[in-house]
């Protein structure tokens, strides 16, 4: 279940990433504001929570700190959604996104590697 939400959380934060990119980025008809920043920042909320709750899963050193980057990838993600709102003209917010994307995809792959290692 943490799983399935953390991938939700995940597709939310991608979709809101490309939605700036769209006609009507920053005006809808039927809500009048930025839709886009609001599902970014339920993505990275819920991204988060479901990295906190996670813990440390395995016994070996490398992957419990290869699960502790995970966790910075979402505070990396929290910090973005804070500079949509704080300062929405510039673009520290993608600089943040792709922080933790990189963090995320790096963690990713490692672990997942690791994991077909061993058994």
């Amino acid at each position: 279940m943490n799983y399935l939400i953390s991938i939700i959380a995940l597709l939310m934060i991608m979709a809101a990433t490309a939605m700036p990119f769209t006609p009507l980025a920053y005006y809808t008809p039927f809500t009048g504001f930025a839709l886009w920043r609001y599902i970014f920042t339920l993505g990275a909320i819920a991204f988060f929570i479901t990295r906190l709750i996670a813990g440390n899963q395995f016994t070996e050193l490398r992957l419990k700190r290869l699960q502790r980057m995970q966790f910075w990838a979402g505070v990396m993600f929290c910090v973005a959604s804070f500079f949509i709102f704080y300062e929405p003209k510039t673009n520290d917010w993608i600089a943040f996104t792709l922080a933790g994307a990189l963090l995320q995809a790096y963690s990713t792959f490692v672990i997942s590697r690791n994991i077909s290692r061993q058994s």
